[in-house]
């Protein structure tokens, strides 16, 4: 128990020592802390302060934050991008950024006062006296410099402090909250907001100037390369517009609701908005770490975006959870009419949270990258969306409108980002989980679309099916996302119409109806050829190529246990390899048709240079060994092989255009093993062979299946790498002759074929 209790604790803290991880957490822990004591600050808000001294008092902070954010010129962004790597420069960078904020800020903030009465009559509040005027530029100043210190905080990779500081400003201001219910009963909640914002931000400067920054000078590498003015002014500008949309998001909404529906009501939606906003915090600031870890190592921003993606929805889905069931108690606490009025409100925007990830951390992602563009459509595109569908909800639904406008904009976003913003920005690298299932989503609209397109064929091919008596119906479609052609089931009797939509697939469609016949044709095979699939039609329609199966019983392979499905297959496919066996030197024409061939396809999207080493290793792993040769199935995957639902046995085996006489029977198994593992872990294949071709073992159970194999045909030994490095070579260039969506995308070819050439080069 000691020793598990110890493990557990080992497990956490090098997870904790993670600085991403670390930096990532502490900012959570400081929204939560924020959350805390935010809650408990305006309890006594609530039950100290009328409903519409509430929404007013509201109302004048958000005016505060919405000034204060416009005159941060987006700076806080661009402190966290450059501060890790200003060296030098820290000092000058942070004091200019406090400095120019400042300055802009005291110059809207007295246009505010002179002009804002007219636009916003509500909020005659922050003017009524010159001491609030001035207090209230006076905090607009001050707020500046406070959120600015956030981000100077999370640059120089001590984003603990940021917790204790918004911790303090939590604790002042309730106190203050407290001290001015009896004396300021009007204006006091924005005045405990203000004056706690001055009295929290003198520490905590002296914190940074005095120890922080020069201990990140101490530390700064000779290589880091400086921002110039250049710099600064070519990432804040175009950020700073879609920076501008989160803020409007934010501020303005709570501004429309006081105007619109009175103040009582922003009173509501503002409590409600309390209790939900640390949630979003909660992706802001694992954001915030990731783009610090980002800029330090670009290479590996696919891998963290990965990670963080994770790590960032354990912590938000349980939470939105929390929220969606005790909504109405939560806000309870408030006072029984902040319960009634608010609780669906809270419910949608905690929903519009879980979208929210990946928006948020969409755009984070684009900030390491510069594509500040990419930055502008993803936050103008939430701002417009919430903005505008709570103008247009707001008067038919009060204050639910609100939520439902934040739900609807989130969602639509990150569906947008994940489809097709995502898979641009990614520079594929090592163990990035997402291009796959990006692609897939991006698969299924295309597939749908051609469908679509095809049906008139797909109706032709019914007609003839149906003058031979089976009078199919079309059924659902199978998932192709990359292929030349599309798969139908139709039935009963249940088939499978492969129809081509290129010449590229009509050719792959030709190749497996010539394989399929010359393995049913194959004596040997009398008591296997039962795993190859029935033809029963094939010819061409509507100019397009098309081959009906009848459907194998059976489960997709990748549906069941990894270790049995692994076991049946290999000792399905190594009875067609023992079958079929010879033994021959390994001659030139071989090396042709494995290697050089195959690196033939590569130079279309590679530059020939940089396959040299790939072709001199396989030559000098291979040339004039003494090998056994089979039929290989080409494309040996899990999804590939149909198994019994008990899992007992293979029920067959399809997809055989990729098959080839006289090949490496170990081919066959490796790519078993590897496809294997891309199931377990969601990586490309790059990511999974780049490691093994680095000294990385495959697991016992994979080596005695391959072991066996060998054992099991007469021969010389393949040395396991250059097998591997074999089996890569096939299955990319396979790939990009089968289609014509692996050469044109350059997050597949990234991940699947640089990552590989970088380390055999090494």
């Amino acid at each position: 128990m000691n020793a598990t209790a110890e493990a557990i604790r080992g497990r956490v803290g090098s997870h904790v020592r993670v600085p991403m991880f670390r930096d990532g957490y502490a900012l959570v822990l400081s929204g939560m802390v924020t959350a805390v004591l935010g809650v408990a600050y305006w309890v006594v808000a609530a039950h100290r302060y009328s409903a519409a001294d509430v929404g007013l008092n509201s109302a004048a902070i958000s005016a505060m934050m919405l000034i204060a954010g416009i005159a941060q010129l987006n700076l806080s962004s661009a402190l966290v991008r450059f501060v890790p790597v200003a060296g030098k420069t820290t000092f000058r960078l942070v004091l200019f950024s406090y400095l120019t904020s400042v300055a802009v800020a005291g110059v809207l903030g007295a246009v505010f006062l002179l002009a804002g009465r007219q636009v916003l009559p509500s909020l005659g509040l922050v003017d009524e006296t010159t001491a609030l005027a001035v207090l209230f530029v006076g905090s607009t100043l001050t707020w500046c410099v406070f959120v600015l210190q956030d981000a100077v905080l999370t640059g120089l990779r001590q984003a603990v402090w940021v917790p204790v500081e918004n911790a303090s400003f939590s604790l002042v201001k309730l106190v203050l909250l407290v001290a001015f219910a009896s004396a300021f009963p009007r204006h006091g909640i924005f005045s405990s907001w203000a004056i706690a914002a001055v009295v929290t931000l003198v520490p905590i400067s002296v914190l940074i100037f005095t120890r922080l920054v020069p201990r990140h000078l101490a530390a700064a590498r000779a290589t880091e390369a400086p921002p110039s003015l250049g710099d600064l002014t070519r990432f804040v500008a175009p950020d700073y517009v879609g920076a501008l949309g989160w803020l409007s998001a934010v501020t303005v909404i709570p501004l429309i609701v006081t105007e619109r529906i009175g103040p009582t009501q922003n009173a509501y939606f503002a409590l409600a908005w309390v209790i939900v906003l640390p949630i979003f915090f909660v992706s802001a600031s694992m954001g915030s770490s990731l783009v610090v870890s980002g800029a330090s190592d670009p290479e590996l921003l696919p891998s963290h975006l990965r990670r963080m993606l994770r790590q960032t929805a354990l912590l938000v889905v349980p939470m939105v959870a929390v929220v969606e069931v005790s909504a109405p108690y939560l806000l309870r606490i408030f006072g029984a009419a902040y319960s009634q009025h608010g609780t669906i409100v809270l419910r949608l925007l905690a929903l519009a949270a879980v979208p929210n990830i990946l928006f948020t951390l969409a755009i984070m992602v684009a900030r390491v990258r510069r594509r500040m563009a990419t930055v502008v459509a993803i936050q103008a595109a939430g701002c417009i969306g919430v903005l505008a569908l709570t103008w247009i909800l707001l008067g038919r639904y009060g204050i639910d409108g609100v939520g439902w406008a934040w739900l609807i904009a989130q969602t639509t976003v990150a569906v947008g980002v994940a489809v097709w913003v995502l898979p641009r920005l990614l520079r594929p690298g090592r163990g990035s989980r997402l291009i796959p299932v990006l692609g897939r989503c991006r698969g299924a609209i295309d597939g749908r679309r051609k469908l679509r397109a095809l049906r008139p064929v797909l109706a032709e091919i019914l007609d003839r099916l149906d003058a031979t008596g089976a009078s199919p119906h079309l059924g659902r479609l199978l998932a192709r996302p990359a292929s030349d052609s599309i798969v139908v089931v139709a039935g009963p009797p249940h088939v499978a119409i492969k129809l081509a939509h290129t010449e590229a697939g009509s050719r792959s469609l030709k190749r497996e109806l010539e394989v399929i016949r010359t393995l049913t044709e194959e004596p040997r095979l009398a008591g296997w050829r039962g795993l190859l699939p029935t033809v029963v039609a094939s010819g061409e329609a509507g100019g397009h190529t098309y081959l009906v199966e009848r459907v194998t019983p059976g489960v997709d392979g990748r549906r069941l246990p990894r270790a049995r499905v692994q076991a049946h297959a290999a000792a399905s496919i190594g009875e067609l390899h023992r079958l079929t066996a010879t033994q021959r030197v390994v001659d030139e024409r071989l090396l042709e048709r494995w290697v050089d061939k195959p690196l033939r396809v590569l130079e279309s999207v590679v530059e020939a240079d940089g396959l040299g080493p790939v072709r001199s290793r396989l030559h000098e792993s291979l040339a004039g060994r003494t090998l056994s040769l089979s039929w290989t199935h080409g494309d040996f995957v899990p999804g590939n092989v149909l198994v019994a639902a008990d899992g007992s046995c293979v029920t067959g085996i399809v997809d055989w255009e990729s098959a080839m006489p006289d090949d490496l029977p170990v081919l066959d198994l490796l790519q078993l093993v590897l496809a294997t593992r891309l199931l377990a872990g969601g990586h490309e294949l790059g990511s999974v062979v780049a490691p093994l071709l680095n000294g990385t073992r495959l697991d016992a159970a994979e080596e005695s299946l391959l072991a066996e194999a060998q054992e099991a045909l007469p021969g010389d030994p393949i040395d396991l790498r250059a097998a591997i490095l074999l089996c890569w070579l096939r299955h990319v260039s396979a790939n990009l002759e089968k289609s014509t969506h692996y050469g044109s995308s350059r997050a597949w070819l990234g991940a699947n074929v640089t990552a590989v050439l970088r380390k055999v080069a090494r």
